[in-house]
């Protein structure tokens, strides 16, 4: 049999781990980190090193969700014709065969690049390896794909494989369906979440503790955005029954983060009620994720107007209190943004401008990026192609203002750079791409 392609990568070592005995000492967390910074930082062909070592350790383990999100993650802060190039590179087979780490890693990176159809082909290449595991997180991954084709069915069905191959583990059933519903959110199915006999409803029938919480978390925010004060407390006295009985001692770091997610949520609640207004407005701009979900940006807008009149831009370098600060800006991106995605785009045009003359670039760089590609985006939209190509460039480089690849000819169209302080890139070159095509193409210098 001829040398497998992992061998020449040079993990011949890795390979004695199969039996994971019980003196190795795994650090998957340090092992996952490791292999997000190096598809973030690295040379993506020498990046692929790490990510299918970590693949190879951690994606059939508990661990295998945290490990999928973060290099999702990781390749999303990748330039996408450079991250076409190496998949295509990576997946040449020729005469050598690929071993399964390296197809998982494919389908990883295809999820990242928005390509459905091809993660569903490298996740059907990795299952003809004999070697690969039968893991949960592989049948997560198909999930997605068939929610970003619209087959719903076809992910209920990948959705009850990946339960199927989870049983008998709680934390991995757990991670599944946690998944499933993020992905159903983000997907145009959210009334599969909250409808009777949903996936929520069997999460909070669960015997495992944190994924009661977890559930309980997320009907007590959709109480909250209502207002419903019976549903409010019958919530937070459901979590408090729960939280004591769960147990983190060999806990993942997803389950660390779903357990400090529920109890902050209590906490916080529980301040709103004792009148805390800072707490109060994040609730409410948390909520607008349910308006977000059903497409109704002015209920957005509507939601949060009373905090807009309570705490007017004029007057915010007047606030003292860094609570209240961190709120009110919170407040004013989700507004702004839901105003200009709702098509009242001078509205959102003098209130974006106002936010950028009030609010100081160090006292949230992220939003402040954020806030001038939005600023261009609604110049754009009104036909004001000149502006908002100028516009979506001072966005676009305050965004890479500590990186390296500021000095690249083509810096403004690449959708990843190292050190981005936005999570909306990629979409914002899009339009930015947008722009210069409506003025007749890419322009001398730019």
């Amino acid at each position: 049999m001829k040398t497998r392609i992992w061998l020449f990568l040079g993990l011949v070592p890795l390979l004695s781990l199969q039996s994971f005995s019980e003196t190795y000492d795994p650090k998957p967390k340090a092992d996952i980190q490791y292999a997000a910074n190096a598809i973030r930082h690295d040379d993506l062909s020498s990046s692929l090193i790490s990510s299918s070592s970590a693949i190879f350790l951690w994606f059939a383990s508990d661990h295998g969700l945290d490990l999928t999100r973060a290099l999702t993650r990781a390749y999303e802060n990748r330039d996408t014709d450079e991250l076409r190039e190496e998949r295509t590179r990576r997946t040449r087979t020729q005469d050598e065969p690929i071993f399964w780490p390296i197809w998982v890693d494919a389908a990883v990176v295809s999820t990242a690049l928005d390509d459905p159809e091809a993660a569903l082909a490298y996740i059907v290449n990795a299952t003809l390896d004999p070697l690969c595991p039968d893991a949960p997180f592989l049948h997560v991954l198909a999930a997605r794909a068939y929610l970003r084709l619209h087959e719903l069915d076809k992910a209920k069905a990948s959705h009850r494989a990946a339960l199927k191959s989870a049983s008998g583990n709680a934390s991995k059933s757990f991670q599944v369906n946690y998944q499933f519903v993020e992905d159903l959110y983000n997907h145009g199915y959210s009334g599969e979440v909250f409808e009777e006999g949903s996936i929520l409803g069997d999460c909070a029938k669960s015997a495992y503790p944190l994924e009661r919480a977890f559930s309980g978390y997320e009907r007590l925010l959709h109480a909250w955005s209502v207002k419903d004060a019976t549903r409010i407390e019958s919530g937070l006295a459901d979590l408090k029954e729960d939280l004591p009985q769960i147990t983190l001692d060999r806990g993942t770091a997803f389950e660390r983060r779903r357990y400090d997610e529920a109890e902050n949520l209590v906490r916080r609640i529980e301040r709103a009620q004792a009148g805390n207004e800072a707490v109060r407005m994040i609730l409410d701009e948390e909520s607008c994720h349910f308006d977000r979900l059903s497409g109704n940006h002015l209920g957005i807008v509507e939601r949060l107007n009373p905090w807009i009149q309570r705490y007017p831009l004029s007057k915010y370098d007047t606030l003292t209190d860094e609570e209240i600060l961190f709120a009110v800006r919170w407040v004013y991106a989700t507004y702004l943004a839901a105003m200009a995605t709702a098509g009242r785009y001078a509205e959102a045009e003098v209130g974006i401008e106002e936010f950028l003359n009030r609010v100081p670039f160090e006292d949230s760089p992220g939003m402040v990026v954020d806030m001038n590609l939005w600023l261009a985006w609604t110049l754009h939209r009104q036909g004001r192609y000149d502006e908002a190509v100028v516009q979506y460039e001072i966005g676009l480089q305050l965004d890479g203002s500590d990186s390296p690849d500021i000095v690249l000819p083509d810096y403004f169209t690449k959708t990843g750079i190292p050190k981005g302080l936005t999570t909306n890139r990629k979409t914002f070159v899009h339009y930015y791409r947008n722009a210069l095509a409506a003025l007749g193409g890419w322009e001398a210098g730019r």
